[in-house]
C-alpha cells in the first residue's frame, strides 16, 4: 500500500468481514460433502454447467444479450474487449446477485452488490462464492489490459448423486489424521488469502466510489420520482375516493327520496284498494239483498196468481153451472110453450075441417 493510498472505511472493513464470514459459512468445514435435497442438487449441477460454458466462451468474445439474460450473466458491456493490448473498455453492467445482499461481497471487486448497483466489469458467472460473478475493472492504466480478479476454487456442498464414485475414497481418506489436518487448515488459509486480496488494491475502491455515488444519486432521484408518483397516486386515489363518496351519498339520497315516493304511492294505492274492496263488498251485499227481495216478490206474486187462478176457476165453474141450469129451464119452458101452441093450432085447424098433417 502506497503513502498516498487511503485506508478503507469502517463500513468497508465491516462489509469485508461480513463477506469473509459468509464465505466461511457457505464453505463449512473444508471439502466435507453435505447431503443436499434433490432440488438443491439439480440447481448445483446446472450452475456448474453454466460456469463451465461461460469459461469456454470467454475467449471467443462476449455473449449475446439474450444468452446472458437466460444464463443469469448480466448485461453485455457497451464496448466489448478484444483481448488486445491497449484495450480500455468501459463497462456498465448491473450484476444480479444470486444470494441475499448481506452475503453478496466479492473478493476485491465490489463492496456490496445490490440489484441496481453498477458492476464495473464483465459478469462471467464463474466462481466467486457468494454470487458467482467476475468483474473486470473499468479504468486500467494506458496501454495496459484490464485486470480481472482471479476466481478462487470454492468447496461447495456436494450432492451424493453428482459424484457417486468419489464417495468411497473420501470415506476412506477421512479417517486419516492428515486428511483431517488438511481440512482444518484449508478454511484458515483461504480466509487469509481473501483478506490479503481485499487489502491489496485500495485504488480500486477509489475507482468504485464515483460510480457508487452516481448510482446513489440516481437512486435518490428515482426514489424522489417514485415518492412524487406515489403522492400523486395517493392524491388521485383520495380525489377518487371523495368523488365516489359524494356520488355514493348522492345515490343514497336519491334512493331514499325515491323510496319515500314509492312508500307514499304504495300507501295511497293500499288505501284506494281498501276503499274499493269496501265498496265492492257493499255493492255485493246490496245486490244480494235486491236479489233476495226480487225472489220474495216473485214468490209472493206467484202465490197471488195461483190464488186468483183458483178463484177465477171457481167463479167460471159456478157461472157455467148457472147458465146451464138457466138454459135447461128455458128449454123446458119453450118446449112446453111450443107444444101448447102446436096443440092449439091443431085444434083450430080441426075446427075448420083441415087436416094438420096435410099442411
Amino acid at each position: 500500500m502506497g503513502p498516498g493510498d487511503e485506508l478503507p472505511s469502517p463500513r468497508t472493513r465491516l462489509l469485508q468481514q461480513r463477506g469473509l464470514a459468509s464465505r466461511l459459512r457457505l464453505r463449512g468445514a473444508g471439502s466435507v460433502p453435505v447431503a443436499l435435497p434433490e432440488d438443491a442438487c439439480k440447481e448445483q449441477r446446472e450452475g456448474e454447467k453454466r460456469r463451465e460454458a461461460a469459461e469456454k466462451e470467454e475467449c471467443s468474445g462476449p455473449l449475446r444479450a439474450e444468452e446472458r439474460m437466460e444464463r443469469g450473466l448480466g448485461r453485455v458491456p457497451e464496448a466489448p474487449c478484444t483481448q488486445e493490448p491497449g484495450c480500455r473498455p468501459v463497462f456498465t453492467l448491473k450484476c444480479q446477485p444470486a444470494v441475499p445482499h448481506e452475503r453478496a461481497v466479492s473478493a476485491g471487486a465490489l463492496l456490496r452488490v445490490k440489484p441496481a448497483a453498477p458492476c464495473l466489469g464483465v459478469c462471467t458467472n464463474t466462481a466467486l462464492a457468494p454470487f458467482s460473478c467476475r468483474c473486470v475493472l473499468a479504468k486500467p492504466s494506458r496501454g495496459e489490459h484490464p485486470k480481472a480478479v482471479a476466481p478462487e476454487p470454492r468447496a461447495s456442498p456436494r450432492c451424493p448423486r453428482a459424484e457417486p464414485h468419489s464417495a468411497a475414497p473420501h470415506s476412506l481418506s477421512s479417517s486419516s489424521p492428515l486428511a483431517a489436518e488438511s481440512r482444518a487448515e484449508t478454511p484458515s488459509r483461504r480466509a487469509a488469502e481473501e483478506a490479503d486480496s481485499l487489502g491489496e488494491h485500495p485504488a480500486r475502491w477509489r475507482d468504485v466510489a464515483p460510480w457508487a455515488r452516481a448510482d446513489s444519486e440516481g437512486l435518490r432521484r428515482r426514489l424522489r420520482e417514485l415518492e412524487r408518483a406515489l403522492e400523486q397516486a395517493q392524491d388521485d386515489k383520495r380525489d377518487m375516493h371523495q368523488e365516489m363518496s359524494r356520488q355514493h351519498q348522492e345515490l343514497q339520497r336519491q334512493a331514499a327520496a325515491h323510496s319515500q315516493r314509492l312508500e307514499a304511492k304504495v300507501k295511497s294505492l293500499q288505501e284506494e284498494l281498501a276503499r274499493s274492496l269496501r265498496e265492492s263488498q257493499e255493492s255485493h251485499e246490496a245486490a244480494t239483498k235486491a236479489l233476495a227481495e226480487r225472489d220474495g216478490t216473485i214468490a209472493r206474486l206467484q202465490g197471488t196468481m195461483r190464488a186468483m187462478e183458483s178463484e177465477y176457476e171457481q167463479i167460471l165453474h159456478d157461472s157455467l153451472d148457472l147458465v146451464l141450469a138457466k138454459l135447461a129451464e128455458a128449454g123446458r119452458h119453450w118446449e112446453e110453450q111450443g107444444t101448447a101452441g102446436a096443440l092449439q093450432h091443431k085444434q083450430r085447424l080441426q075446427e075448420f075441417g083441415l087436416n094438420p098433417l096435410e099442411m
